[in-house]
């Protein structure tokens, strides 16, 4: 996992999201095990296990309609192209 990568991110009660990671916590404060990440236009922290990494990947077309549901059209094919870059 690394700053800029395509994640999917398990929220509770929520349907899956899509971002972009901008951040980790400090060393001494969680350090990479907190994912700080770029969803429609908010930072969500996650825990290192709840962010898979899709970068360069062909998601599933179940990914593809979890993630659908969490964002407006737009924004889900401009995300859709990044991810597969």
């Amino acid at each position: 996992m690394k700053l800029g990568d395509m994640v999917l991110c398990r929220r509770t009660g929520s349907p899956v999201a899509a971002g972009t990671i901008i951040a980790f916590n400090k060393k001494g404060e969680g350090g990479m095990d907190y994912v700080h990440v770029f969803i429609e236009g908010e930072t969500e922290i996650f825990m290192r296990y709840d962010v898979e990494v899709v970068s360069g990947r062909q998601l599933s077309d179940e990914e593809l309609e979890s993630v659908r549901g969490g964002m407006s059209p737009p924004v889900f094919k401009r995300w859709k192209e990044e991810s597969l870059k």
